[in-house]
């Protein structure tokens, strides 16, 4: 669909390799953080029936323009700005 260009619903580097705040409450809410090479790679899956979403940079400022959190973010599918 249009409303996600930019993003893999799947699979996303991370490059904010000093966001650790963001990374606790992707694992507490169930998703798995990777080290990588080139930065960071969050996959997530936080609740029944929603296919697998990764948190992006573009996700993450959403996040500090709302001031909302990364689950409601996820929860709305990150598709609207």
């Amino acid at each position: 669909g249009g409303a996600r260009r930019g993003w893999d619903p799947e699979r996303i580097k991370w490059t904010e390799a000093n966001d650790e705040l963001l990374f606790e409450r992707v694992k507490r809410f169930g998703g798995r953080v990777l080290r990588r090479e080139r930065g960071w790679t969050i996959i997530a899956q936080p609740f029944p029936g929603l296919s697998v979403a990764a948190v992006t940079t573009r996700a993450h400022k959403i996040m500090r323009t709302r001031n909302t959190s990364i689950e409601t973010l996820v929860m709305q599918g990150f598709g609207n700005e």
